[in-house]
């Protein structure tokens, strides 16, 4: 009987641990897609302190490289979309790993408090619809990833 509920309370654990890597890698893949796809659009249609302002991509070279005009970098587009992607590439790497943070620490901050008000003695009823909507949003991620 001991070695069964030895056995039962291994596979749990081996069943939590693989929940939380599946979800931790579906954040990330999630994460960086979604957060990539953002911070492209803020890089070429932002404002002018963190983007291009939806400068027509000529007009951008020209404002990076202090080379040519409109004309010479219409004439040389795939010179030009080169330097773009290589300086938003850059941009990229700068901001993503910033983002990435910022939504790890929401989500661990926002789980911590989910439990801790499920531990409590008295429950709120909001926060446990509140926590049902979550595990509804993991189970959908979860599978998501599997279908991926």
């Amino acid at each position: 009987e001991k070695i069964s509920i030895i056995c039962a309370s291994f596979i749990t654990i081996n069943m939590f641990y693989g929940f939380i890597a599946s979800t931790m890698s579906l954040f990330v893949k999630w994460s960086d897609d979604m957060v990539g796809i953002l911070l492209r659009k803020l890089y070429r249609h932002g404002p002018k302190i963190i983007g291009w302002e939806g400068a027509s991509l000529p007009q951008i070279c020209v404002r990076m490289t202090y080379h040519g005009n409109v004309d010479f970098w219409t004439e040389n587009w795939e010179d030009c979309e080169k330097i773009y992607q290589v300086k938003e590439e850059a941009a990229l790497r700068i901001c993503k790993p910033i983002i990435n943070a910022i939504l790890a620490c929401f989500l661990f901050f926002a789980t911590r408090s989910l439990i801790r008000s499920c531990v409590s003695k008295r429950r709120d009823k909001d926060m446990v619809k509140t926590y049902m909507a979550f595990n509804t949003l993991v189970g959908q991620w979860k599978r998501a990833y599997d279908e991926s």
